[in-house]
């Protein structure tokens, strides 16, 4: 279902029209505004679209930088799950070596 949600841009109306909830789409709108607002109170000269390329600029920085973190994490859990099945692999062994071991015993 496609929702038709109304923000409120800097005193700009837009309609976007998303799949998403529309209490979602305006938190994302309120934290755009209120970056936008927090740029141009700091440096007043700033127009409307400097301030949007800066806030874009930023949201993809952490966007990449986020998904560099899941990256990492994906290989961590690669590398913890080869761990762990070469823990298991030599645990089956000792086991294996242990049963061997016991019926030796077990014959003298």
């Amino acid at each position: 279902m496609i929702n038709r949600v109304k923000i409120e841009i800097l005193g700009a109306s837009y309609t976007i029209a998303t799949p998403e909830s529309e209490e979602y789409v305006l938190e994302l709108a309120n934290e755009l505004d209120s970056q936008m607002k927090l740029l141009i109170d700091t440096d007043p000269k700033l127009t409307h679209n400097s301030a949007l390329v800066l806030c874009a600029m930023g949201y993809a920085d952490m966007f990449h930088k986020s998904e560099q973190a899941a990256d990492n994490m994906r290989a961590q859990i690669t590398d913890y799950l080869d761990d762990a099945a070469s823990a298991r692999a030599e645990l089956d062994a000792v086991k294996k070596e242990l049963e061997q071991l016991k019926r030796s015993n077990h014959r003298r």
